[in-house]
């Protein structure tokens, strides 16, 4: 046996799995599949090192939650790398053994994590000299032992101000009066947001509190917000930039180069530094991929229409922090139109990293956002472009990025399309696709498709229900299919619906209409190219297409023990409506029997 502490290719930092009561393995995402290769499905107790694991499960018998333990994983055959586990309290999936998960560890590569902190630190210190080029004073909140650091860089370097609990540091600026009279209570207000943990604010008021002679009065604007991982990590950080306009021209630039209302970069300062990052990669040591995306809020108008403006802002702001919460140590973030931002992202461990954390994203803000406004639906369409494969320069991904934007757009929206040649260069180097707003659907070769729908049903083989989301989400992208819904007969299994419907999605009952499910052939197939074409012998079901805007959809019965149990539609939306190929059919018809085999 040996320990690695080797670099390795394609490395993956951290991922999430979940164990049961008897350290048997029941699941995790793409990220710990991908990680532990061969032994992926191995319990804790075979796993673990066997000089370790009388420390491991006393780790395991601990109530609390807030201390890591690191201890040797195996990773292959008689090869182990040292771990670092972090209990975690809720359970990241959904999948239908749920109840029986007894631990939940967020899991981390120490030598990965090492490589990575290395290059992280490195950006640090180039980000430092930035902040040394303007005078504006930084501070920092930490909720946990309740101190406030207010301070300045020079020459790279922090230069403290203040540094002390806060509830002293807000007595002693009170007793010494470095808060004028009527700014007294907005700096309480900002004291409390720091408190509080405020996701975001912006608060001013006059202070002499940066001043020299602790007497000269000036205006200071305080904007910050929470920064937190989730586990240990829990500021509020932010800047104190001077109002007043008699400061040097850098502060301004500082000032003019931020999203007033969300206090990212603006349009113009995220694109010189996105063009300043791309002259200098040649010189980085840094060779990871980066991604430029762009991120759209989907039907905003409407949302402005029906829940008001100041609604509409909170979606706005909501996304703003998401963004931040999510990927503001993976590069930059700006806003760079009312509802569109833009973010240019590195140091994943890998594609499928990175889209883990797109993915994080996305449902975090569709369930806040959900409990703020029951009854809306948030979602956003993102498209992404991939440095240097995708191209050398800001117009060239920014053009490939909105190409891929519009086609999630096109196939349904609430989605993210990375670029892929194979898959969209037909489309975006027509005239015709950006212009005419019709998709073209068959970007694979029939050989591909088959390599596609192979590796799918193998997926749902080997990870069972679990995973059929993920893939039928996937197959969904792959295939240019708008949305997609299993509505089952019985209680046991819950209805699945993926993609942008036009409304909340209600069932539509094919199942309890028995003239409408004997038009399926003797696969259990209805290939349905014109949904109008329903409307003379079944008008009630067409109506309730038609809802959905469905101009196209093609059926699968799901079966078990010769039992119709549940009905998989594949539909298109709009006006374009889909011929359905042979080789279309036949890949879903595919996954569709993989599926059935795990109910």
């Amino acid at each position: 046996m040996h320990v690695s502490m080797n670099r390795i290719d394609n490395k993956y930092i951290e991922a999430i799995c979940y164990f049961d009561s008897k350290y048997r393995f029941i699941s995790g995402d793409e990220r710990y599949f991908a990680m532990m290769g061969e032994v992926v499905e191995c319990g804790l107790d075979k796993l673990v090192h066997r000089d370790d694991w009388d420390g491991f499960k006393d780790y395991l018998e601990r109530e609390e939650y807030d201390e890591p333990y690191i201890s040797r994983i195996m990773i292959g055959t008689e090869c182990y790398r040292y771990f670092l586990f972090y209990r975690i309290k809720e359970t990241r999936q959904d999948f239908r053994n749920k109840e029986a998960v007894k631990y939940n560890f967020l899991v981390r590569d120490v030598v990965a994590f090492s490589d990575n902190f290395t290059m992280c630190f490195n950006n640090m210190r180039k980000y430092r000299h930035f902040l040394s080029c303007v005078e504006v004073k930084y501070f920092d909140y930490n909720l946990d032992n309740g101190w406030i650091s207010i301070y300045t860089y020079e020459s790279g370097h922090a230069q403290n101000i203040y540094k002390e609990p806060l509830d002293d540091w807000q007595k002693r600026i009170i007793d010494n009066k470095l808060v004028e009279k009527d700014g007294l209570d907005d700096f309480i207000k900002f004291c409390d947001f720091l408190r509080k943990g405020d996701v975001n604010f912006n608060v001013s008021f006059n202070t002499s509190m940066f001043s020299d002679d602790g007497k000269t009065s000036d205006l200071y604007s305080f904007r910050g917000g929470l920064f937190t991982d989730g586990l240990s990590l829990n500021m509020v950080i932010g800047m104190a930039i001077l109002s007043d306009g008699v400061q040097a021209e850098g502060i301004a630039s500082v000032d003019a180069g931020l999203d007033p209302f969300t206090g990212l970069l603006n349009k113009k300062v995220i694109r010189e530094v996105i063009e300043q990052e791309l002259n200098e990669y040649e010189k980085s040591q840094d060779k990871s991929e980066k991604y430029l995306c762009i991120i759209d809020i989907d039907d905003f108008k409407s949302v402005n229409d029906t829940y008001g403006h100041r609604f509409g802002d909170e979606v706005i702001l909501a996304l703003a922090n998401g963004l931040k919460e999510t990927f503001e140590t993976y590069g930059l973030i700006g806003r760079v139109g009312g509802d569109e931002f833009l973010c240019f992202l590195s140091g994943f461990a890998s594609v499928i990293d990175f889209r883990t954390h797109m993915t994080d994203m996305r449902e975090k803000l569709k369930k806040k956002m959900a409990e703020r406004m029951p009854g809306y639906s948030f979602s956003v369409s993102i498209g992404v472009a991939t440095y240097p494969q995708n191209g050398a320069t800001y117009e060239e991904l920014f053009r490939i990025a909105d190409g891929c934007l519009y086609i999630a757009k096109e196939k349904g929206k609430d989605r993210y399309i990375i670029y892929k040649e194979e898959l969209h260069s037909a489309y975006l180097n027509t005239s015709e696709g950006r212009n005419s707003g019709r998709v073209v659907a068959d970007f694979m070769k029939p050989i591909e498709k088959n390599q596609m729908a192979s590796s799918m049903i193998v997926k749902i083989a080997k990870d069972g229900w679990s995973c059929v989301q993920s893939v039928l989400d996937d197959l969904m992208d792959r295939l240019n299919i708008h949305g997609i819904s299993i509505t089952f007969a019985d209680d046991e299994h819950e209805d699945i619906i993926l993609g942008h419907y036009s409304e909340q999605r209600a069932d539509i009952d094919f199942l309890g209409n028995k003239k409408y499910m004997k038009t399926f052939d003797e696969y259990g197939i209805n290939k349905v190219d014109n949904t109008a074409s329903l409307g003379y012998e079944f008008e009630d079901l067409y109506n309730s297409m038609k809802e959905y805007d469905l101009c196209s959809t093609l059926q699968i019965k799901l079966m078990k023990k010769r039992k119709c149990v549940g009905v998989a539609s594949f539909d298109i939306f709009g006006e374009h409506r889909r011929k359905w190929s042979n080789e279309d059919v036949s890949v879903i018809y595919m996954v569709c029997k993989a599926v059935e085999s795990v109910l």
